[in-house]
């Protein structure tokens, strides 16, 4: 009986670790930002697409995760996931899909499970929200730059930064170009206690297609007053308190919810 029970043990073993995915890479392929693509993991040596029949939103999530982006940008929906939104690609489409969980960190750490899916079936995407954003301002293009790192949301030391470091990130946030950029303290609120301050400062050309092309110089002792501002092209503010600021090219208007005392 003990012998017995030890191959049951074993065999049971075996068919937990055989149960999880053996992805190795995932990435994103023709998307038209770094952030969202058509979702394809590299398996014994060859690329995949993914069924988009059985995709989910906690799957989308683990693949915004493992690649080092917040979450996904529509939580609520999975039509445009499902869809072979960008493209059905020319690969095999993988014979597994995956069950995720909500803490899990990449793919290989999902449950495959059998897929609904032949050949020239819909294939997954996802999009993620990007690894910079905009805080405190009282338009969407408007506000304190913030970057991702390491999971946690940092400001961007403003030392040496200039037209062509503001016109990568507002191309990187999804806006046509930059109007001008200020120091954060100036106009928008500080940021919260707990956010760490900038340890190094970027050094772009202008032509990168995002911040993570830039050069990355140490600093060590940024301060939040060198917080980068960024006010980006987009519709101005109807309805706010607007302050003109004179730049070297244009009257910049600062959009604020209260006027000033």
């Amino acid at each position: 009986m003990a012998i017995g029970g030890w191959k049951c043990l074993l065999l049971a073993a075996v068919t937990l670790q055989l149960a999880f995915a053996a992805v190795q890479k995932v990435r994103l392929a023709d998307g038209d930002a770094e952030s969202e693509g058509r979702v394809e993991v590299y398996d014994s040596d060859r690329w995949f697409t993914l069924c988009g029949n059985d995709w989910t939103i906690p799957a989308a999530r683990t693949v915004c995760r493992d690649l080092g982006f917040g979450d996904v940008k529509f939580p609520k929906s999975t039509y445009a996931m499902r869809t072979s939104f960008f493209g059905k690609g020319s690969q095999t489409i993988y014979p597994r899909g995956f069950a995720c969980w909500a803490d899990s960190a990449s793919l290989s750490e999902c449950r495959e499970t059998r897929v609904r899916c032949g050949l020239g079936d819909d294939v997954a995407s996802v999009f993620c929200k990007d690894r910079v954003r905009l805080s405190g301002g009282a338009v969407l293009h408007q506000g304190r730059l913030e970057v991702l790192r390491d999971g946690v949301w940092t400001t961007v030391c403003g030392r040496s930064w200039g037209d062509p470091e503001a016109q990568v990130a507002c191309r990187q946030l999804g806006f046509p170009g930059a109007v001008d950029w200020r120091w954060s303290d100036e106009y928008f609120p500080r940021a919260p206690e707990g956010v760490p301050t900038p340890q190094y400062v970027l050094a772009c050309n202008g032509s990168e297609r995002s911040l993570l092309n830039c050069n990355r110089l140490q600093v060590g002792d940024c301060s939040h007053s060198e917080d980068v501002g960024l006010l980006c092209e987009g519709q101005f503010c109807p309805l706010l308190f607007c302050v003109d600021v004179v730049s070297s090219r244009a009257t910049v208007v600062i959009c604020s919810i209260n006027a000033p005392s």
